[in-house]
């Protein structure tokens, strides 16, 4: 009931928000608009290979979620999916806590996929 309530709501926001004068020729219909949600970060370390085996090993469970790798010195991180909620990150977690021992949710910008 909540998931369905927090949707709806997210589809309001959609529908009603509003393209800034300076954008509105380059914003193509459909096209992914940044905004606030959650991602789950699967690895974090100093040794590139290793993040990119971990993103290597997640991207062969779940083809289907995107992977971001980013780089803050000395570490990089490497962090999951497009959430719009924190349960539905939280789920993702659940899941991966069997592959990923050291798992944690962040609220940042995010490709927000479609509702449909």
């Amino acid at each position: 009931l909540i998931d369905s309530l927090i949707a709806k709501r997210i589809l309001l926001n959609l529908t009603h928000a509003t393209v800034p004068a300076a954008n509105a020729g380059t914003v193509k219909p459909g096209a992914i608009m940044p905004s606030m949600g959650y991602r789950v970060q699967v690895f974090y370390g100093s040794d590139r290979r290793q993040v990119f085996s971990q993103q290597s090993k997640f991207n062969g469970l779940y083809p289907t979620l995107n992977t971001y790798i980013t780089y803050k010195q000395p570490n990089y991180y490497l962090r999951v999916g497009d959430f719009r909620t924190r349960l539905e990150a939280q789920r993702l977690m659940n899941e991966l806590r069997a592959n990923f021992p050291t798992l944690f949710i962040f609220r940042e910008k995010i490709n927000a996929p479609d509702l449909d």
